[in-house]
């Protein structure tokens, strides 16, 4: 009869043992699962911040071109009307002298 209980015993031990190891490697399976989700949603949303900020950079530049250049286009524009204005006053001028 000793034999038997100890039989039992063991069997109790082996069978605690196994649960308690099945729990804690799957724990550690969850845990790792949800660090390697978590470090890939951090790296995502990282590519997400990154593009927007290449696309507000990009956006910048286009506005930034394009301001530059109707500013130059009016002042050039601007400097174009006044020559002209001062040639023909020139030219009025000479006539008037002749």
């Amino acid at each position: 009869m000793v034999l038997k209980e100890d039989l039992d015993i063991i069997l109790v031990v082996v069978v605690g043992t196994l649960t308690i190891s099945s729990i804690l490697i799957g724990l550690f399976a969850y845990i790792f699962t949800f660090q390697k989700k978590f470090s890939l949603q951090q790296s995502k949303h990282q590519k997400e911040l990154l593009n927007a900020m290449v696309l507000a950079q990009e956006l910048e530049r286009k506005n930034l071109s394009r301001d530059l250049h109707d500013g130059i286009g009016a002042s050039l524009s601007i400097v174009k009307m006044k020559v002209s204005n001062i040639k023909k006053t020139a030219q009025h001028l000479t006539r008037m002298t002749l």
